[in-house]
């Protein structure tokens, strides 16, 4: 990998910024984001300033672990400066995710450019045996505040920009809770734990279900649980903002980081008590061409807490594979075209961080073009004005916390995979602009048709009846109610049948099960037949309503009831399925299916997009590269372009402090020798299968240093002459003056070029490019490393020798 010259971040980046950087993408490389056709970005902006993230965006430290970063630089031949890093946090306005007010691995750099950390609040109190209590055992949360505590009276608090709720604390406390149901040794609490969930949210009969997946299939269980730690975790939510507002109300609080999916967090009730929202989300197995969940996730939190939504986009090796430049510039853009408002960054290599062997660090070193895209859009978004978006909320699609908590933990997420695909067909496929609202919304409102027109609800199943109700007077008001749930209704929150009420709304009762395969339509404007994918029910329509479509065997599939002055429009089956947005038909329905209900569409909001000058990829390299050790990384990926097997060798003038014994220092082949061994380099294995530790081989294994300050050359014998025109090499320490001389015999050489050295920070790495001037080919070449004084260390850790494409003239 190259991140040489210019060398450092600040100018690579800006580099890109200007649109200097070369090629907008690789010829036939697939895109696995949503695609803009006519994308747009000046003419949405507002004239309203950028708000919070003018002063920058949250990020994990992964890039300033300086141990880990030091050493894979110096073993993968990479350019890693400690410095440099800090710099670019403290340009960008990054606020670093940490263990405490001060904690970073360089605290002087860290107050030279001005970080600010976020502290993450503790999580479970730690057992003697080492085990852990569950996150919201009273110990635990006393725990809790005492680290919050102590974060507002550190001697370094100025330092904090904000307080981190906790990461993942809803996902953890509802698993916890059910494997210790089902294995409850040394945690007894947990049967106290299940007589509150019982009692308070079970109607005395479902507590914590035995166990996750499939242990313990039973939803009503399911459903106390997550309203339990919901109502538990809004608590806590609730005493650390007004604990931290107590003490200083310019510190930022943070909501909770929940792990991606689809929660029924109850956002609407849990806005009052963070001043900035965040959660994970990514593309588990890959994303495609047809999903657009970080939109999903912005609009759905956006609108329901209505405060500054900074989602982190998991970029990295992980949940999104493959996240290339324009991928990345079209998720970021997803985030602000549905009313985020900001961005929170990690990029470890998630996927291997906890393997011996191919842990690939951060995407710093595996992703660089990933890497820099992510950075040129953290500098462009602190001064871009906030987005005009439409004003227009007649229509509504209800994020149903009562039924998304039906689903056992890990268990395929058939109800959220609903909600993002109404998403989806409402908004990027149809163009029409609608606000999510929760279950805790609608009941709170008085009245729901003087806020809306049309509402959509992607799962119903199961249903509290004042809610229920709720929906029922707003068709009798004169609303629309599209149902994309042929169970609705089908009971309530503790398993009491509610079924008749689907029949009063919707005017049909359910039957059994179809065998149908597809749908057949000619209404809507549209006429076509549409694939189904899912179980479909018989429905059996009674007075007042009308058969809008029917299944292959001619039984209904979608009806329509008169209600009051409204009508309640119910589909036979589960279409909102993220494979029916992959298909023309069903995406050419939806448009025609939006349109007929009076909803206005063609919102250009949906065109907005980053300038794609942001997106980086490496400048182009002429020639070859003569020493066979180039690589590009690109996702992960290390490509080999550009070398030549030249069969070359190396020796020195004086042996370097180590050196392998089944090596001659007078011939050392490129194929073996440490200053061309990026190949073997980057598959370094770890010392142990933990996150964030040291390689297992030490440093002098894979480098060639010289403690002795006496003149070193290095002699390259490429084997027949070649037209040489660079040579860079990777560094540390001290790198004295050069000189470089060409020959073609090895015997008479000639001065070619005079290179300054380079006084670095110790323990950094660095890289050196070194232009050579036009001359005939040579065989030979031999560089000069000056005297250095006693106690200087040279060390090289990679060298590239680089010549014209072989030609007619140049061999």
């Amino acid at each position: 990998m190259k991140i040489a010259r210019p060398s450092s971040l600040f100018i690579v980046c800006v580099l890109a910024l200007c649109n200097w950087s070369s090629d907008h993408g690789i010829a036939g490389e697939p895109f696995h984001s949503w695609v803009i056709e006519r994308p747009q970005f000046r003419s949405l902006l507002s004239n309203e300033p950028p708000g919070l993230r003018r002063q920058g965006g949250l990020i994990w430290q992964h890039l300033l672990d300086i141990p880990v970063g030091r050493a894979t630089a110096v073993r993968w031949g990479v350019r890693f400066v400690s410095e440099e890093m800090y710099r670019l946090h403290g340009e960008l306005g990054f606020k670093l995710i940490a263990s405490g007010p001060n904690r970073t691995d360089d605290p002087v750099m860290a107050r030279k450019h001005k970080l600010q950390t976020v502290p993450e609040c503790p999580r479970q109190k730690r057992l003697p045996n080492g085990d852990r209590l569950h996150i919201l055992h009273p110990d635990s949360i006393e725990h809790y505040f005492q680290g919050v505590t102590g974060f507002l009276n550190h001697p370094d608090a100025n330092l904090m920009w904000g307080i981190f709720a906790g990461d993942e604390d809803d996902d953890v406390a509802v698993y916890r809770s059910a494997m210790l149901k089902r294995q409850p040794a040394g945690h007894t609490y947990i049967h106290e734990f299940d007589r509150q969930v019982r009692e308070q949210f079970g109607g005395g009969q479902w507590g914590i279900p035995a166990g996750i997946k499939n242990r313990d299939p039973n939803p009503f269980r399911w459903i106390a649980l997550y309203r339990f730690v919901a109502d538990r975790l809004r608590d806590r939510q609730r005493r650390l903002y007004t604990l931290v507002k107590s003490r200083n109300r310019n510190l930022v609080v943070t909501s909770f980081d929940s792990p991606g999916g689809v929660y029924p967090t109850e956002w609407s009730l849990l806005a009052p008590y963070a001043d900035l929202f965040t959660l994970q989300m990514g593309y588990p197995g890959g994303s495609t061409r047809w999903r657009a969940t970080a939109g999903f996730h912005s609009k759905l939190v956006s609108d329901l807490t209505g405060k500054d939504f900074w989602p982190c986009t998991h970029f990295e090796h992980y949940n999104y594979p493959h996240s290339k430049p324009e991928e990345v510039l079209e998720e970021v853009s997803q985030i602000f075209r549905n009313g985020g408002t900001g961005i929170h960054i990690y990029l470890p290599d998630t996927l291997n961080l906890s393997k011996t062997k191919g842990d690939l660090r951060t995407s710093y070193f595996s992703s660089p073009r990933r890497f820099h895209t992510v950075m040129n859009i953290a500098r462009f978004i602190r001064t871009m004005p906030r987005l005009k978006l439409p004003d227009y909320n007649k229509t509504a699609i209800l994020h149903n916390d009562d039924t998304i908590a039906s689903r056992p933990h890990d268990n395929p997420d058939i109800y959220g995979q609903a909600t993002e695909t109404c998403y989806t067909f409402l908004g990027p496929v149809a163009t029409s602009w609608f606000k999510f609202i929760d279950s805790a919304q609608v009941l709170k409102w008085s009245t729901l048709r003087d806020r809306f027109d049309v509402i959509y609800l992607p799962a119903a199943k199961y249903q509290r009846k004042q809610i229920t109700s709720r929906l029922r007077q707003f068709v009798e008001d004169g609303g629309t109610l599209v149902c994309g749930d042929p169970e609705a209704f089908e009971t309530d929150l503790l398993g009491n049948d509610t079924s008749t009420l689907r029949t009063e709304i919707f005017g049909v009762t359910l039957g059994d099960r179809s065998r149908a395969k597809s749908i057949r339509v000619r209404k809507f404007g549209w006429t076509g037949e549409l694939p189904i994918h899912s179980p479909a029910f018989t429905l059996k329509p009674g007075p007042n309503v009308e058969v809008l479509a029917t299944l292959d065997d001619g039984t209904p599939a979608i009806t329509s009831h008169k209600l009051g002055r409204g009508r309640a429009v119910l589909f036979g089956a589960n279409v909102l399925l993220t494979r029916n947005v992959a298909d023309q038909r069903w995406r050419e329905f939806f448009q025609a299916f939006v349109k007929s209900l009076g909803t206005p569409t063609g919102f250009n909001i949906w065109n907005f997009q980053l300038p794609e000058h942001l997106a980086w990829h490496e400048p182009r390299q002429p020639g070859v590269c003569l020493t066979n050790n180039r690589i590009i990384w690109r996702e992960e990926v290390p490509l080999f372009h550009q070398n030549i097997e030249t069969e070359g060798t190396y020796s020195y003038s004086i042996s370097p402090d180590s050196l392998p014994e089944n090596l001659n220092a007078n011939t050392i082949p490129f194929s073996a020798g440490r200053l061309t061994d990026r190949r073997r380099a980057i598959l370094a294995e770890k010392e142990s299968a933990r996150p964030y530790v040291g390689f297992k081989l030490p440093e002098n294994h894979w480098v060639a240093s010289w403690s002795n300050p006496q003149t070193v050359a290095i002699t390259f014998d490429l084997k027949q002459p070649r037209a040489l025109t660079q040579v860079k090499l990777w560094h540390r320490d001290i790198l004295p003056a050069m000189t470089l001389e060409i020959s073609n015999d090895g015997k008479a050489w000639k001065p070619l070029v005079k290179a300054g050295g380079h006084r670095g920070h110790p323990g950094d790495v660095y890289d050196k490019v070194v232009d050579l001037p036009r001359v005939p080919p040579s065989r030979h070449l031999r560089i000069h490393f000056a005297k250095r004084q006693s106690g200087e260390k040279l060390t090289l850790a990679e060298v590239e020798l680089w010549a014209a494409e072989p030609g007619k003239n140049n061999p």
